[in-house]
């Protein structure tokens, strides 16, 4: 019978009869959506929470074990040249701007003058963007990143809590260029600090957003950054279990979900190889 209950709420879910809009701020919104993704992985969110009452004694069985999960389409998206050059001078207009502004405001001071409309964006949140980027790591990994787990000499990042448990994060030396750009403030824990005392740098996806939309690349999400590190890595010859090492990934099933092969290559690879049958057929030695 339990079973049955979980089976309809997925099914609920995925008829997005949970749907609603709700206040939560004088100017925040949220939009609670349904849709198959949603529901299946809120469903397995479910079944673990099961599982660990059956481990810890509170279940005797876990009522969600043999529910069938909605198949969803899997979202594979990476830049190509072109898109990653757009981004760059986006980016960099952006950090551009943020230093005129602040120009601007010393001049309105020093002159008694309103200051001038914000322009650009957040250095620390640019350089957290940057580092997502060139480091492939996961969102809060970064954002949550204490200065005491920063080692710049090593060129590592030591997490004691990851997704996969305690996690080295091997960085290069543009990220520990940006790392060490971070204004460091006194009494201040995280290498990414927030405008609030003792917290890290929030409104992340805000400041992504602008920076996608202006850079026509609205349909990719801050996640397909960390597609697009694997899918560099692959087309640039790296094996899977290298990757894997470099994503921080226990499993290398999970590597595969990030290293894609660009079509550019892919395509030369396959008129190679197209190439090299017809000669054999026509009698060549290729």
């Amino acid at each position: 019978l339990l079973k049955t209950y979980i089976e309809r709420f997925q099914q609920d879910l995925a008829d997005s009869k949970t749907a609603l809009v709700e206040i939560t701020k004088p100017r925040g919104v949220a939009r609670v959506r349904g849709g198959k993704g949603i529901a299946a992985r809120t469903t397995s969110l479910l079944a673990a929470i099961l599982n660990w009452g059956v481990q810890e004694g509170f279940l005797e069985k876990n009522p969600a074990k043999g529910v069938t999960l909605f198949k969803t389409l899997e979202i594979t998206r990476y830049l190509t040249d072109e898109e990653a050059q757009r981004l760059g001078d986006v980016i960099a207009a952006a950090e551009q701007e943020w230093r005129d502004w602040n120009a601007a405001c010393d001049q309105a001071r020093a002159q008694g003058l309103p200051q001038p409309r914000r322009r650009g964006e957040n250095p620390v949140a640019i350089a957290a963007l940057k580092t997502l980027m060139l480091s492939g790591a996961r969102k809060m990994e970064i954002l949550s990143l204490r200065r005491d787990q920063v080692y710049l000499s090593l060129g590592v990042l030591l997490l004691p809590e990851s997704k996969t448990d305690k996690k080295t994060i091997h960085v290069a030396e543009p990220v520990v260029e940006i790392l060490d750009s971070v204004p460091k403030i006194e009494g201040e824990p995280f290498a990414f600090p927030g405008k609030a005392k003792d917290s890290h740098f929030k409104g992340l996806w805000r400041v992504w957003d602008r920076i996608r939309r202006r850079a026509r690349l609205a349909d990719v999400r801050l996640h397909d950054l960390r597609h697009h590190f694997g899918t560099v890595a692959t087309s640039d010859g790296k094996n899977l279990q290298m990757i894997g090492r470099m994503l921080g990934h226990a499993d290398l099933r999970s590597t595969r979900k990030y290293a894609h092969l660009p079509d550019a290559p892919l395509r030369r690879a396959t008129g190679e190889n197209a190439a090299r049958i017809a000669g054999q057929l026509k009698g060549k030695k290729l």
